[in-house]
């Protein structure tokens, strides 16, 4: 039997997805998620009623397969579909036939080999078990169990996140298990090691990781009487941020050590929309560090009951904040020590790099414009040589040296913009950029200056703004790819001294990339004129 045969009818459910694209292409994201998963299920069960009329002596077996299948996705089966049928309304209908019309006509094109067909129900039997790809298991989970949240946790279907050798952890090694539905991502914010959503992301409900320093000195030891202040109901009132409503705190024990649980909620404006945030955050020390596991749900007034679905999601808060296990080798000194030998990593490092990689993205686009534009100008320039290296009119050195002249005019002008955007991003961090520009743009004005003003035909100045300017193009990327390939070598370390020298200058608000390319571009042509100059003049 070949592998195709063996594996036809897995195959079958990745046509169904084939068949969702009859409604994905008219809604959005969530529904996307629950039609690709209410045709997995759809697809699965038509196929299981084919076999059976075909195999009638597979009807225990399938009849099993059926019912471990329903006892694990059973109430997701029946929640997705009543949610469809409440986003599509009359359409939901017309989509279940067309599943059903191209269901049948693959179904119809399959042979049923029996052993093809056994290994069909073992796979199914697989999928109850959470064998299933995402996200679409992410999708039947979520559903699965969208009315007691916590029932994920407790039958197994969850995920575990380590801390341990994360560059925002600060050196602190703990683990938190969230359910296998959530999202995990990582924190963009500085002391956000990560971040967990519901419904695969699309979810109100978040789990934040975090760990922050307490600013004490290295060889100070936290007393259990400071601890127990620290974790006390007016203590924990203390982490209630500014606007926000206290509603329940006290000390806990977070896997052997001393910690605290608050429960808070908050309104946020942001513009016209008010957002409601309730959440419960299990807090502890460990030496000079302080970690929070902070369980959240935020959504727009109006939007959900934010009440009942905290209350909802209260045991499931309960389970994750129990579920946080501390590593003791990286307990007190070892966690300062650990932090102080790697104090780069710790502190600018990430940041650096982040910005590394975003003027990477920047430059890459920038370099592969300009080199298109120079390859573009530079072939009709050398056929344009040969056509006219032998007949050079008078008209022709005219527009030449007009050429010439234009690119002194448009370097004074990106010397004006350059030392004008440097005075409007002066910062106390920017002197050294104002002073770089006013030199810079001195210079390229001067050599502008000779150019449109005196009409010189040297070279020289020519090169100079080309040098200067295509400077501007290509430095930033360079020296970002090489912080980006940082590691245990000398170009690394190069590449990482360079990325935070320009940091200091702030040198990507030197002004318009597109003006830089622009003068790039003129300062090619210009050679170009000045050699047909020449040419004539010979």
């Amino acid at each position: 039997m070949s592998y195709f045969e063996k594996s036809k009818f897995s195959l079958l459910l990745i046509l169904v997805f084939f068949v969702i694209n009859v409604y994905s292409n008219e809604y959005k994201s969530k529904e996307e998620r629950l039609s690709q998963a209410f045709g997995y299920i759809y697809g699965q069960e038509y196929s299981l009623a084919k076999i059976e009329k075909i195999y009638p002596e597979l009807k225990g077996d399938i009849l099993k397969s059926r019912l471990k299948f329903k006892s694990s996705f059973g109430n997701a089966q029946k929640n997705i579909e009543l949610e469809l049928n409440k986003v599509m309304g009359d359409y939901f209908n017309s989509y279940k036939s067309k599943i059903k019309l191209q269901l049948n006509e693959v179904l119809d094109n399959q042979s049923y080999d029996k052993e093809a067909v056994i290994n069909f129900l073992k796979e199914v039997n697989n999928h109850a078990e959470g064998n299933i790809e995402s996200p679409i298991k992410e999708t039947l989970l979520s559903y699965e169990y969208i009315n007691s949240p916590h029932k994920e946790f407790l039958n197994g279907f969850t995920k575990t996140f380590q801390s341990k050798g994360h560059p925002k952890a600060k050196g602190v090694d703990f683990q938190v298990s969230v359910p296998e539905s959530w999202l995990q991502e990582e924190g963009n914010r500085p002391n956000v090691i990560q971040k967990f959503t519901s419904e695969n992301g699309k979810g109100f409900e978040s789990v934040i990781l975090m760990v922050k320093n307490i600013p004490l000195d290295e060889d100070y030891k936290i007393t259990d009487q400071e601890l127990d202040e620290l974790f006390s109901n007016d203590g924990l009132k203390e982490f209630v941020p500014e606007g926000g409503k206290y509603i329940s705190g006290k000390p806990i024990t977070i896997d052997r050590y001393k910690g605290g649980m608050l429960e808070f909620e908050q309104t946020l404006e942001r513009l016209d929309l008010q957002i409601k945030m309730r959440g419960i955050h299990f807090i502890t020390v460990i030496g000079h560090k302080m970690i929070f596991v902070q369980c959240m749900l935020g959504a727009l007034i109006g939007e959900i009951n934010t009440d009942d679905e905290f209350k909802k999601f209260q045991p499931l808060f309960r389970l994750i904040g129990n579920s946080i296990i501390i590593q003791d080798k990286y307990i007190g000194k070892d966690i300062n020590r650990s932090e102080k030998n790697n104090r780069l990593e710790n502190t600018g490092y990430e940041s650096l790099r982040k910005n590394a990689s975003k003027k990477l993205d920047e430059g890459i686009g920038r370099i592969c414009v300009f080199f298109l534009l120079i390859l573009i100008y530079i072939i009709f320039k050398t056929i344009q040589w040969f056509v006219i290296k032998t007949k050079i009119s008078e008209d022709l050195i005219i527009k030449a040296k007009k050429n010439i002249k234009n690119l002194g005019k448009y370097a004074l002008i990106w010397a004006l913009i350059q030392i004008i955007s440097s005075l409007i991003f002066i910062t106390s961090w920017g002197v050294g950029n104002l002073i770089i520009m006013f030199i810079i743009g001195s210079l390229v004005s001067f050599l502008g200056y000779k150019l449109y003003k005196k009409e010189s035909l040297s070279l020289k100045p020519i090169i100079s703004i080309f040098t200067i300017t295509a400077t501007f193009v290509f430095v930033i990327p360079i020296i970002a790819i090489l912080f980006l390939i940082q590691n245990e070598n000398s170009f690394g370390l190069l590449g990482f001294l360079w990325i935070k020298f320009f940091n200091m200058i702030e040198i990507i608000r030197f002004g318009p990339a597109f003006l830089t390319l622009i003068l790039c571009f003129y300062s090619i042509s210009s050679m170009f004129s000045y050699l047909k100059i020449k040419n004539s003049l010979n």
